[in-house]
């Protein structure tokens, strides 16, 4: 079974076509596996609830069982506060109360911060 990330704009349907090419893309290729990105704001930001726009777009997707729906939060290479991370985390679960089928199946973090166990270490070194 092959794997398949895509970001789609949920935003603005008119220019990513109502219906599009993903759709057909996930019928037609029903042995991959499809991760969509939920990104309203890169991030859900203040929304307790989502814009109709997205309701209908992750029900829409939701319906697949080849597709698994995550939303988006941007943590600026460590710099969002994980206070407001948390509020983001829990405001894309809440969307499970809106209506059925708006259960997102994670998150997907961007810009998260990283460093390999090398410098790491050099920073260790350094300090002593």
């Amino acid at each position: 079974m092959g794997s398949s990330v895509r970001q789609e704009c949920l935003k603005r349907q008119h220019e990513c076509g109502y219906g599009s090419d993903i759709d057909t893309s996930i019928v037609e290729q029903h042995d991959t596996q499809f991760t969509i990105v939920v990104n309203p704001s890169n991030g859900p930001e203040e929304m307790t609830w989502p814009a109709a726009t997205y309701i209908d777009a992750v029900k829409r997707m939701n319906k697949f069982s080849n597709v698994r729906t995550l939303g988006y939060i941007d943590t600026a290479n460590g710099r969002t506060s994980n206070a407001t991370v948390r509020n983001q985390i829990a405001t894309y679960a809440g969307w499970k109360s809106v209506g059925e089928g708006l259960t997102l199946s994670g998150v997907y973090f961007d810009h998260t911060p990283w460093r390999t166990m090398k410098i790491v270490s050099q920073e260790r070194t350094s300090r002593t």
